[in-house]
């Protein structure tokens, strides 16, 4: 075997990496796979990658090649769920007091410390003809799958959620909550768009809250 042969050899020992080995086996080939633990002049010694940790001998003239097995690169990173953490309640009527009110109600708290859970989104629309309602509470069904902001003044919060209409259970929906944290005296604002089936059912548009109802802070 040449000495360059061996040096490739000699430094498989030192890299400690997992190689497949190709030996001549009479007329045919066969591919042993391990790690290499020693060249000798005549041999080397190939330890099987398992915890029983089993030696083979192999002649060096008998190699026909030698392939590193190379391991795939990483998966990238998951994009983040949170670009900024969302917090708010809004209890606003329509028309005011002392008439029978319709009302928006939204609790919100998003990303709390910029992490993903726990999450809640608490919504209800009694302005229509039938009230909207939804829900996302843990450990109850759906999630906040994005958190994004333009500035520390607006955030979109996307997810799934139950949602009921006119006292009618549709099921999980997708939600898309749009909201706007403020300086006074400008009033925070939320729009709730709700889409099940791939069908919008819900657009409540632009809502003014009650004073300063939104905070966001940006992760």
């Amino acid at each position: 075997m040449s000495k360059f042969k061996r040096k490739v050899l000699e430094r498989l020992v030192d890299d400690n990496k997992i190689v497949t080995i190709i030996i001549t086996s009479g007329a045919n080939c066969c591919e042993l796979t391990g790690c290499v633990g020693e060249v000798a002049d005549d041999y080397l010694t190939l330890l099987t990658p398992d915890n029983a940790c089993n030696r083979t001998y192999i002649a060096l003239d008998c190699i026909c090649a030698v392939s590193e097995r190379i391991e795939p690169p990483p998966p990238p990173p998951p994009p983040p769920v949170c670009e900024c953490q969302v917090t708010g309640a809004a209890n606003i009527p329509f028309p005011d007091p002392p008439c029978s009110p319709d009302v928006v109600r939204l609790t919100v708290v998003a990303c709390p410390g910029c992490t993903p859970e726990p999450d809640q989104v608490l919504y209800e629309d009694t302005r229509g003809e039938e009230d909207v309602e939804l829900m996302l509470l843990p450990p109850g069904p759906g999630e906040i799958t994005s958190v994004s902001c333009v500035d520390d003044q607006a955030a979109i919060i996307e997810g799934t959620a139950q949602v009921t209409i006119g006292g009618v259970n549709q099921g999980i929906c997708e939600f898309i909550l749009e909201v706007t944290d403020t300086p006074p005296p400008t009033p925070d604002t939320l729009r709730m768009l709700i889409i099940c089936d791939g069908i919008e059912v819900h657009d409540s548009g632009v809502v003014d809250l009650l004073g300063q109802s939104i905070n966001i802070i940006e992760c």
